[in-house]
This record gives structure tokens, sequence and C-alpha cells, in this order.
């Protein structure tokens, strides 16, 4: 009987072993060329995404965007502005997000989807480049400074 508590007790303190996250939880991600940072409160409300790097190289026909730039340019727009997210669930080993973004000229607002692995830090992202198309990226804890060239 004893035996069979303290079994019993030490399962109830490994099931909570993430149960006290601190907030904000700080995450850098990087998604192909781009280079994102998130802050994840407790509540979504005050949970964000910032775009910190865009790195793509801008296409041109006659003046104008080339469509494969079109989304460049929407993200240089929102390079370092603080974007929210209207829902998230923060589990023990995933971090789902979603978040309203605004797509590249005429087209109506959509969602982004984030979906990051806390034991691996491999992310999913959707919707970053076109909608139901799906990105993988590395993530890492805190905000990770880019200050020399890797090569």
């Amino acid at each position: 009987m004893r035996n069979l508590l303290l079994i019993s007790a030490l399962l109830l303190f490994s099931f909570n072993g993430w149960a006290d996250d601190e907030f904000p939880i700080e995450i850098t991600c990087e998604i192909g060329s781009k280079v994102i940072f998130l802050s994840i409160a407790e509540e979504a409300e005050d949970s964000y995404y910032t775009i910190l790097s865009v790195g793509n190289i801008k296409k041109m026909r006659n003046g104008r965007p080339s469509p494969e730039s079109t989304r460049d340019y929407f993200f240089e727009e929102w390079k370092d502005k603080k974007i929210g997210f209207v829902s998230q669930y923060v589990l023990d080993d995933l971090i789902v997000l979603e978040s309203e973004i605004f797509k590249p000229r005429n087209t109506p607002p959509g969602f982004t989807n984030f979906s990051i692995n806390r034991l691996t830090g491999t992310g999913n992202f959707e919707g970053l480049y076109s909608p139901y198309s799906w990105i993988t990226g590395n993530c890492y804890s805190g905000l990770k400074e880019y200050s020399e060239k890797k090569f």
C-alpha cells in the first residue's frame, strides 16, 4: 500500500512537470529566409510575433513586383511590428498559435498558424507564403540575435 501511494505521488508530480510555465515564453524561429520572434503570454490577446528579418531579393518585372515577390513586400511592410494572435494553446509538448494577418494587396485577411514542438524545437508554419501551405523551420528559446554572417 505504501509503495502504491509513493508511485501515485511520483506520477502526479511527473505529469505536472511543465504545468508551471513562466510567461512570457519567448522564441526565435527561422522559417526559410525569414526570422521571427514570438512572445507568448498567458492569454492570446497579450501574445504577439514580430518579423525580424525578411532576407529575400525582390524580383521586378516592368518596374512592378513579380508574383513571387509580392509577399516579400508584405513582409517588409510588417517587419519589426507586433502582430497579435487570436487563439493559442500551450501544451506540455506543443504550442499552437493562430494569428490574423493581412495578406498582400487585394486579398482578404487570413490566418497564419504556428505549431511548435516544445521537445524538438521544430516549427510548422502555415500561410506565410500561401494559404494551406506548410513550411518547416527551427525554433530556439529566447531572442536569438544575429550579428555576424555565417558565410
